[in-house]
């Protein structure tokens, strides 16, 4: 670790060559620690990347790539069931193309462990940029079907409960609930008499105090 905590204060103070020099030295000795040092660097590095939201810097391309990546592969190997080696792999391993199978672990994850938070802010923040994809063509027309979006910010409200961070949790239910009102909006707006044209939408949401998407 000490090669790592060098990098760090080395890419604090602009020095990039010689933090890099330190990075790949860490990553030649991490790469060879036996499975549970790595697992336990992984979730420590994991927590870090929650509280700082700096991954470029605390995660580069070659600690991921070379210690993250492999680590997490190992790990579902050896616990197939196991929230935290679910959880790993989707992160690290599946590609974010690979929507159906990333859900797929996290959700394995969240069986093992209801309250495992990392699972929890994924799937969370899966959910959130699902719907805003759906919703941002309104009044055009709604991506996807509006009725399966609001069981699943339903369900998704059910999820937010368990989270711990206080800030975390606002954040989500503020924006699934702007986001239930937007497409409960939607539905009653379609069935009026009104023109689906922008202005419409607008004064629509304005009027009915929602809001969302225009």
């Amino acid at each position: 670790m000490r090669c790592y905590s060098r990098y760090l204060k080395l890419r604090s103070q602009g020095l990039r060559q010689e933090a890099f020099n330190s990075l790949r030295e860490f990553v030649s000795n991490a790469s060879n620690w036996p499975l549970a040092e790595r697992q336990s660097f992984l979730l420590w590095l994991d927590q870090r990347l929650d509280s700082q939201r700096a991954e470029d810097i605390l995660e580069p391309y070659p600690l991921k790539m070379q210690v993250s990546v492999p680590t997490s592969v190992e790990w579902l190997r050896a616990e197939p069931d196991s929230a935290q080696a679910n959880y790993f792999y989707a992160i690290y391993v599946v590609s974010p193309e690979r929507e159906a199978r990333k859900l797929a672990h996290l959700r394995k994850a969240l069986r093992d462990n209801p309250r495992h938070q990392g699972t929890l802010n994924a799937i969370l923040t899966w959910l959130a940029h699902h719907v805003n994809f759906s919703q941002h063509e309104l009044p055009i027309g709604y991506l996807g079907s509006v009725k399966g979006d609001l069981a699943k910010l339903k369900h998704g409200m059910t999820l937010v409960d368990r989270i711990e961070n206080a800030e975390k949790r606002q954040h989500f239910v503020g924006m699934f609930s702007e986001q239930i009102r937007t497409a409960q909006a939607w539905i009653k707006f379609r069935k009026s008499e009104l023109p689906s044209d922008p202005e419409s939408w607008r004064d629509y949401l304005q009027h009915h105090k929602v809001i969302g998407q225009g």
